[in-house]
């Protein structure tokens, strides 16, 4: 029987992710967190959405927001048809409030 290529599931696990996070994110932090948008901020959790390639760049921007005392609230995959940010009222690098 044939394994599955490591090159087949890296492109399964690619995605587009939404992070929420409990608080504000200094403007700074938004546009060090590349490839990913403010989507909104509400009832003090800040929506971050972004293209994902993989597990690993998963990890490692959830490491940076631990290693930031960052809380987190939940981490979602986002279904769409197209890769990227979903459309729709997102605003790059600008933080709530």
């Amino acid at each position: 029987m044939a394994r599955p290529s490591y090159r087949k599931r890296a492109a399964l696990g690619a995605e587009t992710f939404e992070i929420v996070v409990k608080g504000r994110l200094s403007p700074t932090l938004v546009a060090a967190i590349d490839g990913f948008e403010v989507s909104r901020c509400d009832h003090g959790l800040t929506h971050l959405i972004g293209w994902v390639p993989d597990q690993a760049r998963l990890h490692s921007l959830l490491e940076l927001l631990r290693d930031l005392n960052i809380e987190l609230s939940s981490v979602n995959p986002v279904r769409s048809n197209e890769p990227g940010p979903s459309a729709g009222g997102t605003t790059q690098g600008v933080p709530c409030g």
